[in-house]
């Protein structure tokens, strides 16, 4: 939408699409974007919040596993620092809050 607006901001009003382009943009908004947050938001709210904190730690895994084997695309090692660095970040932090609940109760 960002894009849009830019665009229009700095060539006004000649953004040109086909039809086509216009419902493969939209089902691409609403079943990549919208519908699997409305999905997820749906399963967190059934889940225990450890359940939610571990799906949510692995799915970036399962993103990257499926982007390398789904679509070929290359696992370099800055992807896997970067996965490592997220991974830790998010593991300590959840650590860190169970064990500040710990030493609260």
């Amino acid at each position: 939408m960002i894009c849009v607006l830019h665009h229009i901001a700095v060539k006004g009003f000649t953004f040109a699409a086909t039809p086509r382009f216009i419902w493969l943009g939209a089902g691409c908004a609403i079943f990549a974007t919208v519908l699997p947050s409305f999905l997820m938001n749906a399963g967190m709210a059934r889940t225990s919040p450890q359940a939610t904190a571990m799906i949510s730690t692995i799915s970036p895994l399962v993103t990257i596993g499926l982007a390398v084997w789904i679509l070929g695309e290359p696992f370099t090692l800055a992807d896997a620092l970067g996965s490592v660095m997220v991974l830790g970040g998010v593991g300590y932090f959840t650590w860190a809050e169970s064990r500040k609940s710990a030493t609260s109760n």
